[in-house]
């Protein structure tokens, strides 16, 4: 098991010590009934019966992006490397930008949440 003994999130944490910080902040997660196997749900969020982006994340590569914008966290090897695969398979930069604009359009929505605002201040005062 990992244990988080520091709060808030460093840039070059792992991912497993990035997710037990975020969970002694409020987030949860459990399987989904989706394509992704977890849905993750922010403090405060509710699943069923929330809205996407706003109580809750249906993919781990958005909740990893949210704690690189977010929290400060640079992303591991592993992140890092689904994320030049993910704009690789995406078939080049014109594609890029529009799923960048999708990806920032959604963390706009998320940022802008209660929620979410809830998630990035218990991060910053944990």
């Amino acid at each position: 098991m990992v244990y988080a003994t520091e709060t808030p999130v460093n840039a070059n944490d792992t991912w497993q010590v990035v997710w037990e910080k975020m969970k002694n902040t409020g987030w949860t997660y459990k399987a989904s009934a989706k394509l992704e196997p977890w849905t993750y749900i922010l403090p405060e969020g509710q699943h069923p019966g929330g809205v996407e982006g706003e109580d809750y994340i249906n993919s781990l590569y958005e909740v990893q992006t949210f704690a690189c914008d977010h929290f400060g966290w640079k992303g591991d090897v592993q992140y890092n490397e689904n994320r030049r695969m993910m704009e690789h398979s995406q078939g080049g930069r014109r594609r890029r930008r529009s799923t960048a604009k999708h990806i920032t359009n959604t963390f706009k929505l998320q940022q802008n949440s209660p929620q979410a605002k809830s998630a990035i201040e218990k991060m910053k005062t944990h």
